[in-house]
Parts: structure tokens; sequence; C-alpha cells
């Protein structure tokens, strides 16, 4: 879409065009494009549109564009959810074609050689519909997972407690295996 309006030197100052920042504001609703991509297709420098919005209407209007924005962007997220949730059926049509013999202007058209219709199904995504449950029914899926240990009865178990004469054979034994390996 780059060049819906006049080239500009970067070296001109570019003054407030109410049909470019018309065309800003629509470009900006849409949710598609960001400021950059907006600049390049109405031919604006960047520091353009941030001089613009210093314009208390401009940037009013942006304002108002930018909760629409969002709304678009939340639709689509939720419109995705729901068919990552649901899983999707689709027809897959793959068409071989061969050419025909010329008409009288010597042009040829491509001529269906087969047809072949495939119905796929995209299964429900896990990992989207565990996400769903732990954020609208968090009480019976939570987030995080607790684990207490105790003795039995549940009473607390007891504090581990370390052998000094047991670490000490082992590194003892540790010690003769190394000097076996270093003499063999």
């Amino acid at each position: 879409m780059p060049g819906l309006y006049k080239t500009y030197s970067k070296n001109r100052k570019m003054k407030f065009e109410k049909e470019i920042a018309g065309k800003i504001i629509e470009l900006w609703e849409v949710g598609e494009h960001s400021i950059v991509g907006i600049c390049e297709a109405v031919n604006i420098s960047r520091d353009t549109f941030y001089k613009w919005k210093k314009r208390a209407a401009f940037a009013k209007a942006l304002e108002l564009a930018n909760k629409k924005r969002m709304d678009n962007i939340q639709d689509v997220a939720r419109s995705g959810l729901m068919t990552l949730l649901r899983g999707k059926e689709y027809e897959e049509i793959t068409t071989e074609y061969v050419e025909s013999k010329p008409d009288a202007q010597g042009n040829t058209k491509p001529k269906i050689k087969s047809q072949k219709k495939v119905k796929r199904i995209i299964l429900p995504n896990a990992a989207t519909v565990i996400f769903v449950m732990k954020n609208l029914d968090s009480e019976n899926f939570p987030n995080t997972v607790s684990a207490e240990l105790s003795g039995k009865g549940g009473t607390a178990l007891p504090a581990p407690t370390l052998n000094i004469q047991a670490v000490d054979a082992t590194a003892a034994i540790l010690e003769s295996e190394d000097e076996i390996t270093e003499s063999t």
C-alpha cells in the first residue's frame, strides 16, 4: 500500500493535512498496520506523524481510533480462540490442469484433468483449552500445584540429619578409586 499520497522531500516541513490525517486514523483503527507502515503508506515521516500527534484534535482522534483498534484485535483474538477450542473442519480441493487445444486465435485455456476433494479436521488445541479453563474457572483449574509432605498421621517429617562418618567413608572410597585408576 505504499505511496497513496504524493511524496515529500525529507528536508521539507510537512504541514498538517486533514485528508492524510483522516487516512492515518482509518488505517490505525483497522489494527493491521504499525505507525511506520502507516507513515510509509501516506508518504510522511515518523517525525511528521509525531509532530501532528501533538495537535489536540489529532491526538484525540488517534485515541478514539486506538480504542476501536483494540476492540478489533480482541474480536479477532476471540474468534481465533474459539476456532482453537472447537476445532475446525474444512474441505481441501486439489485440481490438476492440462492444456487444451488452441482456439481460432491460437490461445489455450487450461482444462481440468482431475479434481480431488479431501475433508480435513483440525482438532481442538489442548494448550488453548487448558489456558481458557485456567483463566475462566481458576477454582477448578488452578494455575499452580502445591504439594504438602508429612509423616504418618499428618505429623511433621523429621529434619534430615547428616552422618559425618558416612560422608568420610564415601570420600575415602572415592579417593582410593582415583588412585587405582591413575596407577593402571
